[in-house]
Order: structure tokens, then sequence, then C-alpha cells
């Protein structure tokens, strides 16, 4: 299991180490308030995995747009089953899913990580675990399902590899949604509850009724 570096980091710690650039970015879809006993809890009954700096606020920054702190993470549950071949495209596949992290927010540097030539490798990448069996990828929980905009970048950098199949997601939150390939091809299904979107990388809007029945 790779250890958090900032598990134990108070968010003004993260701050002053790494700068307002250094917070993983994201969005936060619903107005936060501090509260003394939880700094960041979410109006409401539940904890959210964000906190939100903006203008004179609770880290008492002025200035900073809202950003996901590392040190908490958004947490979700993977499960389904991806045809991609393991001779043909597994190591290709792996390759472009590290051009695409270098580009995005999160905890994985393609640069400095060695043990990466698989999908299996950086299957903690997409906040999940894969295991191999012929040319079926089987997803479920990893030892750190974390979502990042890193995470989304894995599933959306692997389709053109991806025969077909479909990966679900539960967040933390009780937000599901998936991901289904074919052609090439990604479509999201469901609200991804780490930035409110309904298409990977797409604009925040707001979230559909939980259903109670």
């Amino acid at each position: 299991m790779r250890a958090d570096p900032y598990k134990d980091t108070n968010p003004r710690q993260i701050l002053a180490q790494r700068g307002p650039q250094g917070v993983l970015r994201g969005h936060v879809p619903r107005e936060m308030t501090p509260t003394l006993d939880h700094p960041y809890r979410q109006l409401g009954n539940r904890v959210p995995s964000y906190g939100c700096e903006r203008g004179g606020s609770a880290l008492g920054v002025v200035g900073i747009e809202c950003r996901r702190v590392s040190a908490v993470g958004y947490l979700v549950h993977p499960s389904g089953r991806l045809n991609l071949s393991e001779s043909d495209d597994d190591a290709a596949a792996a390759a472009a899913v590290k051009v695409a992290c270098a580009e995005r927010d999160g905890w994985f540097n393609p640069n400095e990580d060695s043990s990466s030539d698989t999908l299996t490798d950086i299957a903690w990448v997409a906040a999940a675990s894969i295991t191999r069996d012929g040319d079926w990828l089987e997803f479920s929980v990893g030892d750190e399902p974390k979502w990042s905009d890193q995470a989304t970048a894995f599933y959306v950098a692997i389709a053109p590899f991806v025969r077909s199949g479909i990966v679900h997601f539960d967040g933390e939150d009780d937000a599901r949604w998936s991901y289904t390939y074919a052609d090439g091809k990604i479509t999201q299904q469901g609200w991804n509850g780490w930035d409110g979107s309904i298409e990977p990388f797409g604009e925040h809007v707001e979230p559909p009724p939980l259903d109670h029945s």
C-alpha cells in the first residue's frame, strides 16, 4: 500500500509546504462551512472529501479558488470488467495512462514510478485493484480507493484499447456512475461524486435526487 504523505497533515501545512498550486484541484459541488468538530463539514449530515479556500475563508487565504485537499480524498468502490488484450494492448494502454496522468492532478508521478509497465501495476491510480484473467481486466476495491483527476484520466486514456466492458463506481456519498466502453470510446452514465460531472472531465452539474425507494 502506498503511503499518503499528507495523510495526517493539516491543510494549512499543506499550503505552506506545497503552495496553492500543489493542492489537488477539484470542484466543490455544495456549499461548505467550517465547524469546530470538523473544519470542512458539509452543510447537512455528511462529511465531504474536500476543503474550500475561497476569499478570506477557513484557511485565511485570499484569492485561492476552491480545491480538493489531498489529505482526505474521495473514496470509491469500483466493480466490473473490461476486455483488453494482454499481448497486444496492455503495455500501450499503460503508456497512454502515464502520458495522460502527467497532465493531471493526483498522487502518481509517471517519471518517478519505475513499476508502471502494465495496467495492473498502476491500478491504484484508477482507485481500484485490477486482476487479469486472460484478455479480461477485473476491477475491484483496492488498497487506496481514492479518486482524483488522474483516476478519470486513467479510464479515458485506456478507451482506445478496450474492446468492450463496463466499470461501476459507488462513491462515499452514495453517488453512482459507470464507464461503458465500445468501439474505442468511453461513455459515462450517472453523476461522478468527485467532480459533479456527467461525462469525463465535464462541467459540474447539480446531483440528481437520491433514490430512497
